[in-house]
């Protein structure tokens, strides 16, 4: 299962307002916490925007 096109585009204009701050405790939770296909997408939205603004290589 995985997101729709739409849902997809609006979870990575979410993630991508969210603060450095909580996409590291993000990062943490999924690195953690991936069960289904719809969490490693969500993982990767974070880990995305993370590597955007630098923090993570």
């Amino acid at each position: 299962m995985y997101l729709e096109a739409e849902d997809h585009e609006n979870w990575f204009q979410i993630t991508k307002r969210l603060s450095t701050k909580r996409l590291h405790n993000l990062d943490h939770y999924w690195r953690n916490n991936s069960e289904t296909s719809v969490d490693q997408e969500l993982h990767s939205f974070v880990e995305m925007v993370l590597i955007e603004h630098g923090e993570k290589p």
